[in-house]
């Protein structure tokens, strides 16, 4: 696969790890009491991928957004080196930020911060994305897109991706932020899906059929071919 000519769509998001020891309770107020000891900053989100891809393959091209507020921008270049980035970058917002408290001790997340302005881009902008895409679609061997439903991708542009896309591979994740308004139907008719069991159920609205079962449902329904499930720790 070195040769392949590869594109990653997504959402670009700065993972901030908060390392602290737990002091105790507080004396007045029923709270958990941290000290900070330091910060461990990470591209995160589809960024991730496309440096995780660059290991694998030469030439990997990277569709994103970032804010104008807290661009991350030299962050983003020193990370994401021989990589080819189209990057917008949306006005009056914010660089998308996960930030999660950790105790050192245990390793164990205590809380997770989100900075996330997922208010709905104007016309120009999803406009200018989707006529990137368009244009430029095709040209990839490959195309593997992360949507996390912080509002990148909307359906016009998801629709031109499934239909330039030589061969597409999606990972449309459901989170505590946009859980009851993302949805994978938007990508009916995709070559290939990775999607976590919950994910799947909630999609389906089904608890108690079993995954093989479930899988071959919903691979006829949405007519997708290849569906991976992934379980966690099983």
């Amino acid at each position: 696969i070195q040769k392949l000519k590869v594109l990653v769509i997504g959402e670009t998001i700065i993972d901030k790890y908060t390392f602290c020891e737990t002091i105790g309770k507080a004396s007045k107020e029923p709270i958990l009491v941290l000290k900070e000891n330091y910060e461990k900053v990470f591209i995160g989100g589809a960024a991730s991928i496309a440096q995780n891809i660059r290991n694998l393959v030469d030439k990997v091209d990277f569709f994103s957004e970032i804010g104008t507020k807290n661009s991350y921008k030299k962050l983003l270049n020193s990370r994401l080196k021989k990589i080819k980035k189209f990057i917008f970058q949306s006005r009056n917002k914010a660089t998308i930020e996960k930030k999660r408290f950790v105790d050192e001790i245990s390793n164990s997340k205590i809380l997770g911060v989100y900075n996330i302005d997922d208010k709905e881009e104007n016309y120009v902008s999803q406009n200018k994305k989707n006529n990137f895409l368009k244009k430029n679609g095709n040209k990839y061997d490959w195309v593997v897109l992360s949507d996390y439903g912080h509002g990148l991708l909307d359906k016009n542009i998801s629709k031109t991706i499934i239909k330039k896309s030589k061969f597409l591979f999606v990972n449309c994740q459901i989170n505590a932020n946009n859980r009851g308004s993302h949805s994978i139907i938007k990508y009916k008719g995709s070559h290939n899906l990775i999607i976590n069991e919950s994910e799947l159920r909630y999609e389906m609205r089904d608890n108690k059929t079993k995954i093989a079962n479930l899988v071959k449902r919903f691979s006829s329904l949405y007519d997708i071919s290849n569906v991976v499930v992934t379980q966690g720790s099983e």
